[in-house]
């Protein structure tokens, strides 16, 4: 979004908050349209989820997109993305980390004629090999990553308010015994290693706040910690 698209959406307000990581690189948060407080403290996350608006060569790309229930912040976003889509002039791309997070992906497509689960040039797909078949996506000429539900913010829980990133809790892949095996085995830190690889200083989180520094640093911590669950 470039400033003047977004200059209504900047200050933060109800319901609805931007932040500009980079020119051309933003996140946008709102309440999740299905959200429901969980009757378990240290599983339940906060209402407000990340997207993510990424200006490439060759096309504009939204991770995760959500929509805000409310009208008027609804019309606001849509507002500043119509300017953006139509001074760019580029195709968009909507792809969604894990495919429960489709949230607004098929109102953006539609409303824009978008290609769905298309990774354009500049960016790329990372498969985690869990069983619910999450991807995380790299943005190299920003340096950052895009995660869904492995990495959250160390702040995404509800009652919890610690900096940097954490790894979801076990509960979120618990529901067969392939999901279990995979968060409490080799599997889960292996994908960690793979995706601190990458040369990323910043994690941008769908839960919880991005992390803007030392991103790589801060995985490769969490697949070396004894408990895998935070790194600053």
């Amino acid at each position: 979004m470039t400033r003047e698209a977004a200059g209504g959406l900047l200050p933060s307000v109800a319901g609805l908050g931007v932040q500009q990581i980079e020119s051309g690189l933003w996140r946008w948060s709102a309440p999740h349209p299905e959200w429901e407080r969980d009757a378990t403290p240290t599983t339940g996350w906060i209402e407000e989820v990340g997207s993510v608006y990424c200006e490439l060569p060759g096309a504009i790309l939204l991770v995760d997109p959500v929509v805000p229930a409310d009208a008027g912040e609804a019309a606001r976003l849509w507002s500043a993305l119509d300017r953006d889509v139509e001074r760019l002039g580029r195709p968009v791309c909507v792809v969604v980390t894990v495919h429960w997070h489709r949230r607004g992906a098929d109102a953006m497509v539609a409303r824009y004629g978008a290609h769905d689960g298309v990774v354009p040039d500049g960016a790329r797909a990372i498969a985690l090999g869990d069983p619910i078949g999450e991807t995380a996506y790299v943005l190299p000429q920003f340096g950052a990553l895009v995660m869904g539900d492995v990495v959250i913010g160390g702040d995404a829980i509800e009652g919890e308010h610690a900096p940097g990133l954490r790894a979801c809790p076990p509960g979120w892949y618990g529901s067969t015994a392939a999901e279990r095996a995979w968060y409490g085995g080799p599997g889960r830190p292996g994908a960690l290693r793979r995706l601190a690889r990458e040369p990323v200083e910043r994690v941008l989180t769908t839960h919880g706040s991005p992390l803007l520094t030392g991103g790589a640093a801060a995985l490769e911590a969490l697949a070396e910690g004894a408990s895998g669950r935070r790194a600053a």
